[in-house]
């Protein structure tokens, strides 16, 4: 009966899916349903804010993973259906999107749960990174690979939950790192083949900012590829990602609260690895006390056995 009801909704609530040539401006957020200690069941209360106050200032939403809680909760499905039928909304699948219900609406939306659109000369892909086996990353490294063949654009921009760009902790510290084997094995692939060649890549993940103690804004860039990240949940900074393709490529993020556009070059690797090195540190050091407390108790052995040594010495 439950399933019944989700049927009936997205039925009755989702719009045809449709590419205006005037949407060129997108807002992407990250990790969207919030707080994990403050469950409301509907979207982060600073997003909702942001896009009753300036549904103006962009066409498009990119809502990118984690954008609800509870897959099975009425309520909460309810209210992302209302969001949807707001404004034109990409949908990305994070771990917690996984389910029959969020895929049904994808599928509904845009035939599939891997999709692309193309903006003049920009190709922009919408991944499903939520895998654990290595056949759907093939077909992820094979879809992409084949569409840029084919439709040879000047720039792509890869949008997915998971910050398949960041093998470490150390890079860049993500909510979790669940699914993040085969995700950064796509992005390894994807690497080696078009790293420092004619076409631009631009990198977008939404799986940070979920905790006081993540980062929530990110920026990065080497050669060809540019890196960007951010998420929401922290209860203190709530940013997102603002694209624009008026006059080529211009993005920057967004402070949700104030409206304040900001460079990215603000949330740059250094500066956000500083930032996170020493609550990642603490974290290591708690996760592996045991390990910590036998080593210590070794080096105070041997210091001790070695102490009537170079008494005798003496």
């Amino acid at each position: 009966m439950l399933r019944g009801l989700f049927k009936l909704l997205l039925t009755l609530l989702i719009t045809n899916y449709s590419y205006g040539e005037s949407n060129k401006s997108y807002l992407f957020v990250g990790h969207s349903y919030g707080s994990h200690s403050e469950m409301d069941y509907k979207i982060d209360p600073a997003l909702e804010s942001f896009i009753n106050t300036n549904s103006l200032s962009f066409n498009n939403l990119i809502l990118g993973g984690d954008f609800i809680y509870d897959c099975k909760n009425l309520f909460e499905y309810q209210n992302l259906l209302k969001l949807i039928n707001q404004i034109d909304t990409r949908l990305v699948i994070g771990n917690h999107d996984s389910c029959d219900n969020i895929i049904s609406i994808v599928k509904e939306k845009f035939k599939t749960i891997n999709y692309y659109e193309r903006i003049d000369n920009n190709i922009l892909f919408y991944l499903n990174t939520t895998i654990d086996d290595i056949n759907p990353t093939n077909q992820l490294f094979e879809f992409i690979s084949s569409t840029i063949d084919e439709e040879k654009p000047e720039n792509v921009l890869i949008f997915t939950h998971q910050v398949i760009f960041s093998n470490s902790d150390f890079y860049l510290r993500s909510n979790s790192r669940k699914f993040y084997k085969y995700g950064n094995n796509l992005f390894n692939k994807l690497k080696n083949k078009f790293f420092k060649k004619d076409v631009n890549f631009y990198f977008f993940a939404g799986d940070i900012g979920a905790y006081k103690y993540t980062p929530y804004a990110f920026f990065d860039k080497e050669d060809n590829f540019q890196y960007y990240a951010v998420g929401l949940g922290n209860k203190i900074y709530d940013k997102a990602i603002s694209i624009d393709f008026s006059n080529g490529i211009n993005i920057n993020f967004v402070d949700l609260n104030t409206s304040e556009i900001e460079d990215p070059k603000i949330y740059g690797k250094f500066s956000v690895q500083l930032y996170q090195l020493p609550k990642l540190l603490l974290f290591h050091i708690r996760s592996n006390l045991s390990v910590f407390i036998i080593i210590g108790s070794i080096a105070l052995y041997l210091l001790i056995i070695k102490i009537p040594k170079s008494v005798k010495k003496k």
